[in-house]
């Protein structure tokens, strides 16, 4: 919710000092999930081809084969954040990453009763 308004007030920043606002703010305010967002705002600000190419070249999932001491990735299925058919697979990281995706969970909302 504010990331929106923070990229409107980025742009009437740049545009008060002369300079080229790199991102279309129309689309930034339509964006719907945050995946919207990173094509319309992140990607073009910092000169991404797309949201796809700023994912696979910023995030980890590229270093996972490599992953040589034990570790326990989770991430809830059902995260309004990461859209899990992203999720890494166990054929794209090594033997020493255990992968657990329950189906609840949320964002940073595992609770347990």
């Amino acid at each position: 919710k504010s990331l929106k308004p923070k990229a409107q007030e980025k742009a009437e920043m740049l545009k008060a000092r002369g300079e080229l606002v790199p991102y279309d703010v129309d689309k930034v305010l339509r964006a719907e999930t945050v995946g919207d967002f990173d094509d319309a705002c992140v990607a073009p600000l910092y000169g991404f081809k797309d949201k796809l190419d700023y994912y696979r070249t910023q995030g980890c999932m590229r270093f996972l084969k490599d992953v040589r001491v034990p570790v326990l990735a989770m991430n809830a299925k059902d995260d309004p954040l990461v859209d899990a058919t992203s999720l890494p697979t166990e054929e794209q990281v090594s033997e020493a990453v255990l992968l657990y995706y329950p189906e609840f969970g949320g964002h940073c909302g595992f609770i347990s009763d």
